[in-house]
Formats: C-alpha cells, sequence, structure tokens
C-alpha cells in the first residue's frame, strides 16, 4: 500500500528517516520493550546514537517510568473475568537545542482470557505488550522528529 502511495507522489507529513546528528536516548527504565524498540528506530534513522547522555542535551529524548494497567472489559456468564484491557502509558521529554518539551503517550489494547487455552494466555499477552511497545516507540519518535522539523533542525 505504501508503495502505491509513493508512486502516486504521496509524502509523509513527518518522516524520522532523514534525521542526522547524534540523539542521546536516556531511559529510567533501561532494557524495557519501548526503549529497545525506540532505539532500534534511532538506529535505522541513520543518526549516531550515543550511549553516554551529554550535558549539552543538543537531541535527547528522556523517557519517564512506563506505566502499565490492566482492567476487566467483561466478565463470563461464571462472573470470572473474560476480557481485558491493557493500556501502556510512556511519557517522554523531548530536548532540543535550549528547548524542552515534554509529552504523554498511550497505547491500548484488548484481549481475551480464555480459560480452556490457558497455555496460549501468557504468550497472547507477551505478544500484545510487544505491539504495544513498538506503537509507542514510534509514536514518539514520529513526535521528536516533527518537533525536530518545527525547531529548524533537520
Amino acid at each position: 500500500m505504501l508503495f502505491l502511495l509513493a508512486g502516486c507522489g504521496f509524502k509523509p507529513a513527518v518522516s524520522w528517516s532523514k534525521i542526522d546528528g547524534p540523539i542521546t536516548l536516556i531511559s529510567h527504565t533501561p532494557y524495557n520493550d519501548v526503549e529497545r524498540e525506540l532505539n532500534s528506530l534511532i538506529q535505522q534513522s541513520l543518526a549516531s546514537f550515543d550511549d553516554m547522555p551529554q550535558s549539552d542535551g543538543i537531541r535527547r529524548i528522556e523517557l519517564a517510568q512506563l506505566e502499565s494497567t490492566t482492567d476487566v472489559i467483561s466478565v463470563d456468564s461464571n462472573g470470572r473475568p473474560a476480557e481485558y484491557r491493557i493500556k501502556l502509558e510512556q511519557g517522554a521529554t523531548f530536548t532540543i537545542g535550549e528547548a524542552q518539551y515534554t509529552q504523554q503517550f498511550t497505547q491500548q489494547g484488548e484481549y481475551v482470557f480464555d480459560v480452556r487455552d490457558i497455555l496460549a494466555y501468557k504468550a497472547q499477552l507477551e505478544q500484545l505488550e510487544l505491539t504495544l511497545s513498538k506503537r509507542l516507540a514510534q509514536q514518539i519518535m514520529f513526535a521528536f522528529a516533527s518537533r525536530l522539523k518545527i525547531s529548524g533542525n533537520p
């Protein structure tokens, strides 16, 4: 689909593939799925990745603590939870030059708990959390790229 749109001259409003220069990534919960995915997106953008935070903070993404909540959205005929909604919230602070921007990102998904398929439950939940983490990382990268574009940095 994207190839068809690109053939028609369609260009996305924001792209992170043209970010140049170093981007420092700081996370308060290192090695979580959102940080790993964001790190991968930064490396794919051909930007230089700094493992150590820099004091000048010209281009920095600082991730707050990842918040995860699970809510019951329906019960079965026996009163046991049948459907759940999982919600991931990630706060991020972007530093671009002297400016700082703080933004909250949210992703949520629903899953069905089937007592007859208890063995697949854990894998289903892990896959959903991984998918939501990837979406969060993409949201953060798009927001950072748009802030760079607005501030006049490529």
